[in-house]
């Protein structure tokens, strides 16, 4: 079968390792797969083409005429491609072939992609269906017109020209994004993403007088560290490794130094080098005040017998709860993360607990992820 990716980025974060992730596994499964992303187009960026850009749909119309894929899988398309695109696939399919879209985020249902963790995500999104709430509601916290962009390529693609109806089936990683996206319209097949970094074995023991947590990612404010940092102002006998750059950095650095706290800042490095963090890390530290999905660094951290303390929003209750091993915290409330902080470090999981999550974790392969992928393509009519 033939199987074309569209994506935003060619590289960039977790969705773009996941979409690489597939495609090695579906070539390793003897399919043809190409990718078709929209940096790669160096596409001219205004901000009509950010709400319907026509040059991205008469890109991707070569694309599809030339390659003649039996499945297309649409990653993420509100950076650079714009939902428009839907438009021209649902022009050029016929019968036999499928359009899947896989659900990194909350965005077909509502104009943000990411979500406020003290917001009810049922209300954000019952929000977006009314005309007089997307209007007003600020989507985007750079400002105004950024929000009105979001709201308007929204409501533009999905709400005024239907245009998710151009998809056969919604692909959510984890069961929390599969209840809040069912109801768009497509139905929703639960595909879990695979455990795709490279794997490094624990490098320390879980105890110490020194207790080291590791954070990887975007130094945003929806990432959270400068929130956190501020919660354990004053904790004794910890260290912070921060992996990951960002318009915090600067922020952050000045509140660790007056926080009294151990912590190094070593930017953005390369996958070998995160393993070796997180293996040499305590804990995975993800104290995210937005509702994330489906981290793929909570998996890694796993996977590396280091502790997950996370934020008690989205998808991420869900990976805890599943594999058994972890803390959650609220990251609105210094007690909170305080006391998480203090039970992780007297009582980590016992090693049967950490065997089981292990054995869970050494499922959710690439080769399972194509093999359901390829199971769902054809339970929709890929006639390939």
């Amino acid at each position: 079968m033939r199987v074309l990716l569209v994506n935003d980025f060619e590289h960039k974060g977790g969705a773009e390792v996941v979409m690489h992730a597939q495609r090695a596994a579906l070539s390793d499964a003897g399919h043809d797969v190409e990718i078709f992303a929209g940096d790669a187009e160096q596409l001219r960026r205004t901000p009509w083409s950010y709400i319907d850009s026509h040059e991205a749909r008469r890109k991707l119309r070569r694309m599809l005429l030339a390659f003649d894929p039996d499945v297309v899988h649409i990653h993420n398309l509100y950076h650079l491609l714009s939902p428009g695109v839907l438009g021209e696939v649902a022009r050029w399919n016929s019968d036999g072939r499928v359009i899947a879209m896989h659900v990194h985020d909350l965005n077909v249902a509502c104009p943000s992609p990411v979500i406020g963790a003290r917001n009810d995500v049922a209300e954000t999104l019952s929000a977006a269906r009314r005309f007089g709430s997307i209007a007003l509601r600020r989507w985007d916290d750079r400002g105004r017109a950024h929000s009105f962009l979001r709201a308007g390529q929204w409501w533009w693609n999905y709400e005024a020209r239907g245009r998710l109806r151009a998809v056969d089936v919604l692909i959510a990683p984890s069961a929390w994004a599969g209840t809040h996206v069912t109801g768009c319209g497509p139905p929703v097949r639960l595909v879990r993403n695979p455990v795709v970094g490279p794997s490094c074995e624990r490098v320390k023991p879980s105890a110490g007088p020194i207790w080291t947590m590791v954070f990887v990612g975007r130094l945003e404010p929806e990432k959270g560290l400068l929130r956190f940092i501020d919660s354990i102002s004053g904790v004794e006998g910890v260290r912070l490794v921060v992996l990951g750059e960002g318009t915090e950095r600067g922020r952050c650095e000045r509140a660790v130094s007056d926080a009294g706290i151990e912590c190094e800042f070593l930017g953005w490095v390369d996958q070998s080098r995160v393993a070796h963090e997180i293996a040499a890390a305590d804990a995975l530290l993800l104290p995210s005040v937005v509702h994330e999905n489906a981290p793929l660094v909570v998996f890694d951290a796993i996977g590396a017998s280091t502790m997950p303390i996370v934020s008690n929003a989205g998808g991420l209750p869900e990976i805890i709860e599943r594999f058994g091993v972890g803390e959650l915290f609220d990251p609105f409330d210094p007690g909170s993360v305080r006391r998480v902080i203090d039970d992780a470090r007297t009582n980590p999981p016992s090693a049967k607990r950490w065997a089981r999550a292990s054995a869970m974790l050494s499922d959710q392969t690439c080769e399972r992820f194509a093999s359901e992928l390829v199971a769902v393509y054809r339970e929709f009519g890929c006639a390939s």
